[in-house]
């Protein structure tokens, strides 16, 4: 229901239920199998979902992604999906995205050294959301960005 939700605010609302996610799951509120529905949940009626919000399924292989990689979602969960959902093309372009965003192969994912850079860079990003959601200080969100060594992706706009 919150990625639902979300699909239709802004991005800093978007990130905000992720944050709520990972706060819920690393609580133990929130269970891998439950998430694991809610999202197959989504991609099941993402069709219909698609009328009202025409960036759902973008919007989707996002959350999606980040659950995996945050752990929230297995991908021994997910990989099934592909065969059981290959009648909605939709749902299939998803699951693609997913697959790309990850990096490897749903049914193999990320391992060893690879993933726990993944996941403590991640955390790290987290923190600096977090601080900028509190304080909108964007210099200082630059700053720790580059401190990372995190470059801004080729489409987003140039500081000029």
């Amino acid at each position: 229901r919150g990625v639902l939700r979300a699909m239709d605010e802004a991005d800093r609302e978007r990130e905000l239920i992720a944050i709520l996610f990972s706060s819920l799951y690393v609580r133990e509120v929130l269970t891998n199998e439950q998430a694991a529905r809610g999202f197959r949940s989504l991609l099941e009626s993402l069709d219909d979902v698609s009328i009202d919000t025409p960036l759902a399924a973008p919007l989707l292989s996002h959350f999606l992604a980040d659950a995996l990689l945050e752990g929230i979602v297995k991908p021994a969960d997910v990989a099934p999906w592909r065969d059981e959902l290959n009648s909605s093309a939709r749902a299939a372009g998803v699951l693609a995205e997913v697959e790309r965003r990850v990096g490897s192969g749903l049914l193999s994912p990320p391992s060893g050294a690879n993933l726990d850079a993944v996941q403590a860079l991640r955390q790290q990003m987290v923190s600096v959301v977090e601080e900028y959601l509190c304080s909108d200080d964007v210099a200082e969100v630059r700053r720790r960005l580059r401190e990372l060594n995190v470059r801004p992706p080729p489409w987003a706009p140039s500081r000029t």
